[in-house]
């Protein structure tokens, strides 16, 4: 009986060991399993990456485009300055050469007003000389 009791040991101490070899495959199957799961993420991390990188590469080139974009209007805009300051300046010299014939035209205007006044002045000395001595003529007359 004594065999029959270690046999039974025997066995149960082989049930033990398998259970525990059962268990140790069950928890690398489920490593294995986590694992598979885990790589899985980071193909589609890598694929994520992939279209971003992508994307910033289309975001670079758009960015180059509107870059060289703006550049040309800058150029353009600098030459329609240069042209706006050159006729304003152009328009303030054309102001300041007619604000000088104006003064000149003035001037003019003024002398013409003061020997018209002068004209007049000496008509009606004239005027009045020739109606003293005529009243003068008439008055030694009677």
């Amino acid at each position: 009986m004594d065999n029959l009791t270690d046999m039974s040991a025997n066995s149960d101490r082989v049930d033990d060991r398998l259970d525990r070899i059962e268990s140790k495959i069950d928890k690398l199957s489920d490593a294995v399993i986590a694992i598979a799961r885990a790589e899985e993420r980071i193909v589609a991390i890598e694929a994520d990456k992939q279209d971003y990188w992508q994307r910033l590469n289309n975001h670079s080139k758009k960015i180059d485009e509107h870059d060289l974009a703006i550049t040309k209007a800058l150029g353009s805009i600098e030459m329609i300055e240069k042209m706006a300051n050159r006729d304003r300046d152009e328009y303030f010299a054309r102001q300041k050469d007619q604000g000088e014939r104006l003064g000149m035209v003035e001037k003019s205007v003024a002398d013409i007003s003061r020997t018209t006044t002068i004209i007049h002045r000496l008509a009606w000395s004239a005027a009045a000389g020739f109606i003293l001595v005529l009243v003068n003529q008439v008055g030694s007359f009677f």
